[in-house]
């Protein structure tokens, strides 16, 4: 009786985690990144330098991108500022709100390997030792039902897809400069560390 008991909840088990999504989504992710290949989105800089910031579709489920419609926003308690925000491609930003974009590309723009940069951003770092974080979320009136940034699949304009922070939510930071950033653990075993000392 406990063999067939134990054997349901590992079926049930096994079945919700085969459905369920890796974290923080498979597709359609937003982020904003220190490089344009979309890896690095924790970074330090000395003051008075100014430091170059990408705003990058990852994961795209689509092959093309017709326009896109996000609210970019950052917060810094002086430690660094925005100077410059543009999107770029031949586009239109039709956004009347301060901080929100509303850009339609003249022509869809292909996607490589799932990946498009959208904006450039450039941040003037006031003090080095104030972090500034930077934020990705929905236009006051988003287009998708969920309030989050959304994007037009260059293929079929009326085919609206939500993109997703690459932290979680909109209320998670997607970018951070100067707070400090944890390294990622060394791929070393033990073993090896411990042959240092022989």
């Amino acid at each position: 009786m406990k063999f067939l008991f134990m054997l349901a909840v590992l079926t049930l088990l096994c079945a919700s985690l085969a459905g369920a999504q890796t974290w923080p989504y498979n597709n359609d992710d937003i982020g904003m990144y220190f490089d344009e290949a979309a890896t690095n989105y924790c970074c330090g800089s000395a003051p008075g330098t100014f430091v170059n910031v990408y705003l990058v579709l990852t994961n795209a489920s689509c092959a093309t991108v017709g326009g896109w419609e996000a609210a970019i926003t950052f917060e810094s308690a002086g430690g660094a500022l925005p100077t410059a925000m543009v999107p770029r491609y031949d586009n239109v930003d039709a956004a009347t709100r301060e901080h929100e974009f509303i850009v339609g590309f003249g022509t869809p723009q292909p996607t490589d390997n799932g990946r498009l940069v959208l904006m450039d951003i450039t941040l003037y770092v006031l003090d080095g030792m104030i972090p500034c974080y930077g934020y990705v979320g929905p236009i006051y009136f988003h287009s998708a039902p969920e309030a989050l940034p959304a994007y037009l699949d260059g293929a079929d304009l009326g085919n609206i897809k939500v993109m997703y922070p690459i932290t979680g939510s909109v209320d998670d930071w997607v970018i951070s400069l100067n707070n400090g950033c944890v390294v990622d653990n060394e791929a070393a075993s033990f073993g090896s560390v411990k042959s240092l000392f022989r």
